[in-house]
């Protein structure tokens, strides 16, 4: 095992542990600054793992205990932040076990770990995705339906809606594990990712054209003689829902951005190098630090959320 290790590394050739052969590089033990590199990406993940387990739990907890919070959109608030914190407990713990195994040069415990962290990303950034898609629907629908949305759109529907899905995803991510077919996964996520982004994108333009259009109407009757009409949507409480949404995807793009980037990069050019291996460790953290972001710009800008959760804690250190 040892020859082999080192002769992978010294020698830059895939890992025996497809689809991993290019986000991982192999150098040779005597290389201190890629080990420190090593070092530090497992450090700043252990500390994100902590992190993005402490506060998406607080978000969790919070909504499940506060009966006021348990509305149809704060219930997708809570899938994306029971998303966000499995990726604390799984796809973080498992990455820094990966570099610890890099940093070994064990290629069988970096294989296993790596292919964990490469099968949870996947399925917790298509869950990502697909909560950010329904939060921007929700949004649209509570803008579109008006009264009717109450009547319509209810609690228990969104919570069967997100297990059906997430049993779906889940069957879909065992059965990539399984039979490691690049050609029938690569094609289906590309599929589904840039379905669901024009999806949300469309939305988007929708909910803020019908905002501008409300604007303008409350605009002109300030600045007319006429008596106000009476409107059924609460279009303040709308507009800081949207403002939280476009927050939201906003971290989420800016975190996925560049390893979709790097991922194309990895098709386009599949021979090794050092810098590829640099770049997926960056970017891959990039993505998780997306699941740290979500709960801060929850707490920061729901007002009702954040009083619920500092009661809840000052009941628990008190």
């Amino acid at each position: 095992m040892e020859s082999n290790s080192s002769k992978v590394f010294d020698n830059l050739k895939p890992l025996p542990c497809p689809p991993l052969s290019s986000p991982f590089v192999r150098l040779s033990a005597s290389d201190n600054q890629h080990d420190l590199f090593l070092m530090t990406i497992l450090l700043v993940n252990f500390l994100l793992s902590l992190l993005t387990i402490l506060t998406n739990f607080v978000v969790v907890f919070t909504i499940i205990k506060t009966p006021n919070l348990q509305t149809p959109s704060n219930i997708l608030i809570l899938n994306l932040a029971v998303t966000d914190f499995f990726v604390g407990v799984i796809a973080e713990p498992f990455t820094c076990a990966s570099k610890y195994a890099e940093l070994k040069r064990n290629v069988q415990l970096l294989c296993s770990n790596g292919l964990v962290v490469s099968n949870c990303l996947w399925v917790l950034s298509l869950m990502s995705l697909i909560a950010l898609t329904a939060i921007t629907v929700d949004r649209f629908l509570a803008i579109h339906l008006h009264l009717r949305y109450r009547q319509l759109i209810t609690t228990r529907r969104y919570a069967i809606l997100h297990f059906s899905i997430w049993v779906f995803i889940a069957t879909v991510g065992v059965a990539r594990i399984l039979y490691e077919n690049q050609r029938l996964y690569l094609p289906f996520s590309t599929i589904l990712y840039a379905s669901l982004s024009l999806t949300t994108l469309c939305f988007i333009f929708k909910i803020n054209r019908v905002i501008k259009r409300h604007s303008s109407q409350i605009h002109a009757q300030l600045n007319s003689s006429t008596v106000p009409i009476s409107t059924t949507i609460n279009m303040p409480k709308i507009k800081k829902s949207v403002i939280v949404m476009m927050m939201t995807l906003g971290a989420f793009l800016a975190c996925y951005i560049p390893y979709f980037g790097i991922m194309i990069t990895f098709i386009v050019v599949k021979e090794p190098s050092i810098a590829k291996g640099y770049a997926s460790n960056i970017t891959i953290t990039m993505v998780k630090i997306n699941s740290l972001i979500n709960p801060i710009i929850y707490c920061w800008r729901i007002r009702e959320l954040r009083s619920a959760a500092f009661r809840i804690l000052r009941k628990i250190c008190s």
